[in-house]
């Protein structure tokens, strides 16, 4: 009994050595659709309403990155925020060069399209990535003000 207990402490041992972290694994395995906005907060530190708020009075130079499609960012977005739809910031990564050593704060609606483009922008050297906690949805819960482009104030 001793030595199967010996065999079996040492076997052990060697295993947990010599197995990978699931992180050592390319980060597309582990993006499913269904656990992409929980694999977010892993990848990308969050930022709150409030620290975003505190953060433009502030002398650190950052952008607002909103990455729904001009329709949802004409109706109402973070004040400031630049828009580059999440199916554009591949193409458009040209204009945001400027703010690759700054600090960008990305969001959408809800997260999963931030995590999209989080990932393109920190594949591209963005080294300061940043996601707005609950998104767009929690700073319009918290009734934090909102612009509205003039585009849209004329349909409506």
């Amino acid at each position: 009994m001793l030595n199967i207990t010996k065999f079996f402490a040492i076997t052990l041992s060697i295993t947990s050595f010599t197995a990978e972290p699931v992180f050592a694994q390319p980060v597309d395995n582990l993006l499913k659709p269904d656990v992409t906005k929980q694999v977010t907060s892993y990848l990308t530190p969050q930022i709150s309403q409030q620290e975003l708020l505190l953060l433009k009075d502030s002398e650190v130079e950052f952008i607002v990155l909103d990455v729904r499609t001009k329709e949802e960012y004409d109706q109402g977005h973070v004040p400031n925020a630049i828009n580059v739809s999440h199916t554009d910031v591949e193409h458009q990564l040209n204009s945001l060069l400027p703010y690759k050593n700054k600090k960008v704060i990305v969001y959408c609606r809800s997260g999963r399209r931030a995590a999209m483009a989080e990932r393109i922008l920190s594949n591209n050297g963005f080294s300061d990535l940043w996601h707005l906690k609950g998104d767009m949805n929690a700073w319009k819960k918290a009734n934090l003000p909102v612009a509205i482009t003039s585009e849209s104030s004329k349909k409506s």
